[in-house]
């Protein structure tokens, strides 16, 4: 998960301006600059626009050896998931809203989630919205801020300092 960075590699102003977008400075002293991946560092790269195919193209790219593959799955793994949830108030509900139908399946089955559901007559409030095919989850619940997701398996072929470990795996 750390990449270094020559200062006076030709191409040193390119990689510097997309390491700044999808990695985290460690230190930068005058020669070489160190930068690590971390799942922050790439919600942050997604955030802004980037894509998951993208980060890895231009990241082999920029390398001179070869990228390893449990880089390239960390890349994936942290990625592939982000913005597929959104949590959005209304009429002082908590909304979770989803246009992907595994990730409701797999939040449905987290034991907080499902202990948070609202019900309706015996019957839990699952709506699809047919003009954004979105999918929503109602709850009376505050989210909780200090509680942390369930631990899964970490990736198979990624690093011992690139595991990230989530409650789902999208």
């Amino acid at each position: 998960g750390h990449i270094f960075l020559e200062s006076f590699s030709p191409i040193y102003k390119q990689a510097h301006d997309f390491l700044i977008a999808i990695a985290e400075p460690i230190c930068r002293p005058v020669n070489i600059h160190e930068y690590k991946l971390t799942p922050y560092s790439l919600y942050a790269a997604v955030s802004v626009g980037l894509q998951t195919d993208d980060i890895i193209k231009y990241l082999s790219q920029l390398s001179k050896t070869s990228m390893p593959a449990g880089v390239e799955d960390f890349i994936r793994m942290c990625t592939n998931s982000y913005g597929k949830v959104k949590l959005v108030l209304k009429h002082n509900k908590y909304f979770l809203e989803t246009a992907h139908l595994d990730v409701l399946q797999c939040l449905l089955k987290d034991p907080v989630l499902s202990a948070a559901r609202e019900m309706e007559g015996g019957t839990e409030v699952l709506e699809e919205n047919i003009s954004t095919k979105a999918h929503v989850f109602t709850t009376n619940n505050k989210p909780a801020t200090d509680t942390a997701a369930p631990a899964t398996e970490p990736a198979t072929n990624a690093p011992d300092d690139l595991q990230v470990r989530d409650c789902c795996a999208f």
